[in-house]
C-alpha cells in the first residue's frame, strides 16, 4: 500500500462472546481479530530501521498488544499474521485450502480476575500508531 502516514488499526472481532458475561475466565483464550494497514512489504519481518547486513532495513511491522490487568501490571503480547484456510472433507479426506484472506490476531489468557484494558500498537518505517 501507498501510504504517507503512519499504520492504521481497524477493529473486526474478538471472542468475549464465547463466556458468560462477556467476562474471560482465569487462564481462558482472549483473541482479538484485527486488520493493519501499513506500508511494510513483508508483513512476516519485524520493523528494524537498522538491519543486520543482507536483510534491506524497514521492511517489516511490529505489531503488539499491551495488557493491563487490575492489579495495573502491564504485559506486552505480540500480534500474529494469520491465513484463514477453508476446512472441508473431500473423498473422505481433510482438505485445507488457504483463501487468501489474511488477517491479524492477538491471542492472551489473563492470569488474574477482574476487568482487563488493552490497546494494540503498530510501527512500521512510516511511524507508529495505537488504537
Amino acid at each position: 500500500w501507498a501510504q504517507s502516514s503512519s499504520p492504521t488499526i481497524t477493529w473486526s472481532s474478538d471472542n468475549r462472546n464465547q463466556y458468560p458475561n462477556g467476562q474471560i475466565p482465569k487462564f481462558e483464550k482472549f483473541e482479538s481479530t484485527f486488520e493493519i494497514t501499513t506500508v511494510a512489504s513483508n508483513l512476516q519481518m519485524p520493523y528494524d530501521p537498522t538491519s543486520p547486513p543482507g536483510i534491506i532495513p524497514g521492511i517489516g511491522v511490529n505489531v503488539n498488544a499491551i495488557f493491563t490487568s487490575p492489579a495495573g501490571r502491564a504485559y506486552t503480547q505480540p500480534a500474529f499474521y494469520y491465513q484463514e484456510f477453508d476446512d472441508q472433507i473431500k473423498g473422505g479426506q481433510e482438505w485445507f485450502y488457504p483463501t487468501n484472506q489474511a488477517v491479524w490476531k492477538i491471542r492472551f489468557s489473563p492470569d488474574e480476575v477482574g476487568t482487563w484494558q488493552y490497546y494494540i500498537k503498530a510501527q512500521d518505517k512510516s511511524g507508529m500508531a495505537q488504537s
